[in-house]
C-alpha cells in the first residue's frame, strides 16, 4: 500500500507539470495565432489604403483639376474595397488637399480598413505635384551639344539628341533612340552619346564613336554621366507649353504683374524681397566684353549678358495669383520667405 501510495503522487505530480507545460504551450500558440492575424490584418489594411492612393492618382491624371473625388461636394470620400470575387472586404477613406495658390503639389491621405476587424486602421499620406520645369537645367526641342568642358549640375532634356562631351552630375535624357549627329558624318548614334575618349584616354574623338551607337550595348560611362542617362524617354510637350504660356499672360494681364516687350530697354530686372514685396527695374546697359574677347563667327546676341546700369521703376507687391509674365529679357534675383510666384 505504501508502494502504491508513493506510485499516485509521483503521477499526479508528473501529471501537473505536463498540464503546466501543455497550458502554456497552447497560450503560447494562441498568441502566435493571433499574432499572425492581426499582421495579416495590418498588412490587408496597408494594402488597402495603398490601393486608396493609386485610386486617386489615376483619378488625377484623367481629371487633373479634379480634387472633389467627381462628387463636386467636400470630402472625405469612402470607397468599398473587394476581392476578386466582387465580396467587399474593407473601405478607404480620401482626404484630398488642393493645392495653395501658385503650387501644383496636392496632398492625398488614405485611411484603410477591414470589414472583419473595424477597429485596425492604416493611413498613408502622399503629396503628389505635376512636374516643374525648374528641376532641369536645360531641357531643349532639338539637337543639342555640350562641348568639352562644360559641367552641368541639373537635369538635362531634349526632344531631339544630346551629344554630351562634358561632366553631367544629374540624369540625362533624350526622346530619341538614336539619331545622325549633324557635328560629323557617319553612323547614327545613340539619343544620348559622347564623344569623350574612354578612360585611361583622355580627349574627345569628333568623329563617328561606333561603341556610341546601335547596335552595340550602351555603355556605363560614368566618367560623363555620374548619374546616368536615358533615352528614349517620352518627349515633352512644348506645343502644350506654349499653350500654358499664353493662358498664363492672360492671366497675369488680368490679375497678376505683366509688362510687354521693352521699346527703348534691354529687358527688366526683378529683385525678389523677402517682404512679400519686389523691385523691378529697366535695364539700361550690359557689361562691356572684356578687350580680349571677340566675336569671331558673329553670332546673333554675343556679349556678357550681366546687367551694367538700370533705373528703377518702383516696389510693387507680389501680386494676389502670384503670376509674374515678362515678354522681355528678364534678370531674376533675391530672396522670397514664404511666398509663391512664378
Amino acid at each position: 500500500m505504501r508502494r502504491s501510495g508513493q506510485l499516485s503522487v509521483q503521477v499526479l505530480l508528473y501529471g501537473s507539470i505536463v498540464i503546466i507545460a501543455l497550458t502554456g504551450f497552447l497560450t503560447w500558440t494562441d498568441a502566435v495565432i493571433t499574432s499572425v492575424y492581426r499582421e495579416s490584418d495590418r498588412a490587408q489594411a496597408l494594402a488597402i489604403a495603398e490601393a486608396g492612393i493609386e485610386y486617386y492618382r489615376w483619378h488625377l491624371a484623367h481629371a487633373p483639376q479634379d480634387f472633389q473625388d467627381g462628387t463636386g461636394q467636400p470630402g472625405p470620400y469612402v470607397h468599398e474595397y473587394t476581392d476578386k470575387s466582387g465580396t467587399v472586404v474593407g473601405t478607404y477613406t480620401l482626404t484630398i488637399t488642393p493645392p495653395v495658390s501658385g503650387s501644383t503639389i496636392i496632398t492625398i491621405e488614405s485611411a484603410g480598413k477591414l470589414t472583419t476587424n473595424p477597429d485596425l486602421e492604416k493611413v498613408i499620406r502622399v503629396r503628389m505635384g505635376i512636374p516643374s520645369f525648374a528641376k532641369y537645367a536645360a531641357v531643349l526641342n532639338a539637337n543639342v551639344r555640350f562641348g568639352q568642358g562644360t559641367e552641368v549640375f541639373g537635369e538635362i532634356h531634349s526632344n531631339g539628341g544630346v551629344r554630351f562631351d562634358g561632366i553631367a552630375h544629374n540624369l540625362v535624357t533624350s526622346a530619341q533612340d538614336q539619331y545622325d549627329d549633324p557635328d560629323h558624318t557617319g553612323q547614327k548614334e545613340f539619343g544620348v552619346h559622347t564623344h569623350v575618349n574612354v578612360p585611361p584616354a583622355t580627349g574627345v574623338t569628333d568623329t563617328a564613336r561606333p561603341l556610341e551607337s546601335p547596335p552595340d550595348a550602351v555603355q556605363d560611362r560614368s566618367d560623363v554621366f555620374l548619374v546616368g542617362r536615358q533615352f528614349p524617354v517620352p518627349a515633352v510637350d512644348f506645343a502644350g507649353i506654349t499653350s500654358n504660356l499664353s493662358e498664363m499672360r492672360i492671366d497675369a494681364i488680368a490679375g497678376g504683374f505683366y509688362r510687354p516687350t521693352s521699346t527703348t530697354a534691354l529687358g527688366y530686372e526683378i529683385v525678389l524681397k523677402t517682404n512679400d514685396t519686389f523691385d523691378f527695374y529697366v535695364v539700361n546697359s550690359l557689361v562691356p566684353v572684356p578687350s580680349n574677347c571677340s566675336n569671331v563667327n558673329n553670332q546673333d546676341g554675343w556679349g556678357t549678358w550681366s546687367v551694367n546700369t538700370k533705373t528703377l521703376l518702383g516696389n510693387y507687391p507680389m501680386p494676389a495669383n502670384n503670376l509674374i509674365f515678362i515678354e522681355d529679357n528678364v534678370w531674376v534675383s533675391g530672396t522670397i520667405d514664404g511666398s509663391r510666384v512664378t
